[in-house]
């Protein structure tokens, strides 16, 4: 009897050591832990609509694509506000709404690119820093020097991004990894990357890095991203019906380095409107139909 009771509690204490293990094992197996992070994959279209690649970009930065380490990264809200406030990557991505939207980057060398962008309202990281009244222009910074300004009005009153991925990847540091301004109906000079300081101030006629150099400051799509300024018209025929006069014309623009853009022979029409051929135009930078006259312009024909 005790022998057999005995064998007994031999199998099942060796049912026990070796169940249990197996259990726990197969259990582990089979529930779920924490996720393991897989490379994000780009998609290529949205509601049934054709996305570029993020491959399409050219690389035409001022200082080549900067490298910049998330642990390291600030963000500075200064200037005209109520404070100052430094955030951290995750502080931005924690603490803020997400967007996403579609919008289409136009360079004024010619090419574009269409993405889904997702990121943080400009807006809602500038309230929390306060708005002085005395303020009227958003300046922005890159790690690399860049600098860029709009109206506190743009900003304030469109869904204006600061975006950290495209195409649901993050941006590769070619992009502008932390954080690139997706400025909706701007030309892409104004799409500054590499953000580190967003400062209100109450200058409206600041002008960026490429501003400086020439180019338009608003960057709206709608106009030219070059201001000219127009010498020497010759009288030409003026057609009363179309509103337009024929005239051989110089426009001399001096762009960054010295070079100088000349282009001759084109139509300028009385909304100050002056249509070139491509092929009138000798700036290495620029694919323009047509142009928008900023300046000055003397010598109608009366």
């Amino acid at each position: 009897m005790h022998s057999r009771w005995f064998l007994v509690c031999a199998v099942i204490v060796a049912v026990l050591l070796v169940g249990v293990p197996l259990f726990l094992h197969f259990e582990a197996q089979s529930s779920p832990g924490s996720p393991v992070q897989l490379s994000a994959v780009e998609i290529r279209s949205n509601q049934g609509s054709d996305l570029s690649s993020i491959n399409d970009f050219h690389e035409n930065s001022i200082a080549g694509p900067q490298r910049i380490n998330e642990s390291d990264y600030r963000l500075t809200v200064t200037g005209l506000t109520m404070t100052i406030r430094v955030l951290t990557y995750q502080d931005i991505l924690a603490d803020h709404q997400h967007y996403v939207k579609v919008v289409t980057l136009n360079c004024g060398e010619g090419w574009s690119v269409k993405l889904l962008w997702e990121g943080v309202l400009v807006r809602d990281v500038i309230r929390e820093a306060g708005v002085d009244p005395r303020a009227n222009t958003v300046l922005f910074t890159a790690h690399d020097t860049y600098t860029t300004s709009f109206p506190l009005s743009y900003i304030m009153n469109n869904d204006i991004l600061m975006a950290y991925k495209m195409n649901n990847v993050t941006l590769p540091a070619e992009r502008g990894y932390p954080f690139e301004l997706v400025a909706d109906n701007k030309w892409g000079y104004k799409w500054i990357k590499w953000i580190e300081k967003i400062e209100l101030i109450d200058n409206p006629d600041y002008r960026g890095y490429w501003e400086q150099r020439g180019y338009s400051n608003s960057g709206n799509l709608n106009g030219s991203y070059f201001t000219f300024e127009l010498e020497n018209p010759e009288s030409g025929d003026y057609n009363a019906g179309t509103q337009r006069i024929s005239s051989e014309f110089t426009i001399n623009h001096k762009l960054s380095g010295g070079i100088n853009l000349s282009m001759q022979k084109g139509d300028v029409s009385r909304d100050q409107t002056i249509f070139l051929s491509n092929d009138l135009c000798h700036c290495p930078c620029c694919y323009l139909p047509g142009f928008w006259l900023h300046d000055r312009f003397s010598g109608w024909k009366s």
